[in-house]
């Protein structure tokens, strides 16, 4: 299931900021020059894509891939 940084921080227990703060340090996302959330080269290298909103379209991903990505990033970084 594709899911928003929003619906990931509600599955793992974390805020919407603290997802997007993690993904942009990942490099799966970074801020455009109107300050929206955008998805890099590499974010769509591993299957995200951009939400289909009449309102702001946002980063998503499914969720098996992007929670196991995470799970790397972080214990990488703990070493």
């Amino acid at each position: 299931m594709r899911m928003s940084a929003r619906f990931v921080g509600n599955k793992v227990g974390m805020d919407t900021k603290w997802v997007y703060d993690l993904w942009e340090k990942m490099g799966v996302v970074i801020k455009d020059k109107s300050g929206d959330w955008i998805l890099t080269k590499y974010g769509r290298s591993i299957g995200g894509k951009m939400s289909k909103s009449n309102y702001c379209s946002v980063p998503t991903f499914k969720f098996e891939i992007i929670e196991k990505k995470m799970i790397d990033f972080y214990n990488m970084c703990q070493k």
